[in-house]
């Protein structure tokens, strides 16, 4: 077991108006998002499954070939599959969702705290 407080997380700017903290067992990811107005998240796909939570909102999920823009408040959840194209966008104001993936995403790993069976990994 371990335990640790988002503020010891790494914090991470992927991309303009968007902070990002993450950390990861063997087996799943989880990550805290921050958007500031603005905030445009870009389509993309990848393998692992995902579920995103809205710990506030409102935000725009950009789903789909077509990058549909479906507007998601607080406490909002969604479930993508492997591989579906998803992005985000700002609706004017700070939104926060959390992220889960599994199995985790190694192209994040080197921003992520990594946590194996309780012992601390960098």
């Amino acid at each position: 077991m371990y335990i640790t407080n988002e503020k010891d997380l790494n914090s991470a700017t992927p991309l303009p108006y968007v902070d990002r903290k993450l950390i990861s067992g063997d087996n799943v990811m989880f990550c805290i998002y921050r958007f500031e107005p603005g905030a445009d998240f870009p389509c993309h796909t990848h393998p692992a499954e995902q579920i995103t939570y809205i710990v506030k909102g409102p935000w725009y999920l950009k789903v789909g070939e077509k990058e549909e823009l479906v507007r998601v408040e607080t406490g909002t959840l969604a479930v993508f599959e492997p591989n579906f194209p998803h992005g985000g966008k700002s609706a004017g104001c700070e939104a926060v969702c959390i992220d889960a993936w599994s199995p985790i995403r190694e192209d994040l790993l080197k921003e992520a705290k990594v946590i194996h069976f309780g012992k601390e990994q960098k």
